[in-house]
């Protein structure tokens, strides 16, 4: 899975590199665009999370002061944050599960000198090998060379 890191920071050049694989730059700026969602989502979880546990600790110094109207008024914003945390713990884990799904199918950065092209059939042929099956002989299994070699111990 290619690192969303390099999608954010380093968008042009890992734009251009994923070109030559045969991706989509819109998929990419798509990606982008759900990357930032989501790291928008996770600020307002944090918020939300910095004030229920504020309101939490308001709570309880009220509880101990002996005003109970206003804990059981507080109480009730608790309740209200908590659902907007639920609710934003939902759209994050479908955001991210989109996320995923996406990066899944991004192929890693090619190296420089890989040629263009999407997979084995784009490659150039730099070399061939003429290699004709049997002309090695008889080759014995694996386990009996290493026996030979003194590598296992049968016992």
């Amino acid at each position: 899975m290619i690192d969303r890191n390099l999608l954010m920071h380093g968008h042009e050049e890992t734009s251009r590199q994923l070109t030559r694989r045969g991706v989509d730059p819109a998929v990419l700026v798509q990606v982008r665009e759900i990357i930032e969602e989501r790291r928008g989502l996770v600020t307002v979880e944090s918020t939300l999370r910095g004030d229920l546990n504020r309101q939490s600790k308001a709570i309880g110094a009220l509880m101990r002061e002996g005003k109970k109207s206003e804990a059981e008024d507080a109480k009730g914003e608790v309740t209200h944050i908590k659902t907007s945390i639920a609710a934003n713990e939902e759209k994050l884990n479908a955001l991210e599960t989109r996320l995923k799904e996406h990066l899944l199918v991004i192929p890693n950065i090619p190296h420089a000198d890989a040629p263009d092209g999407k997979g084995d059939e784009d490659n150039v042929v730099v070399r061939t090998e003429d290699f004709k099956e049997g002309s090695y002989g008889e080759v014995p299994p694996h386990w009996e060379i290493a026996d030979a070699l003194g590598l296992l111990d049968g016992e």
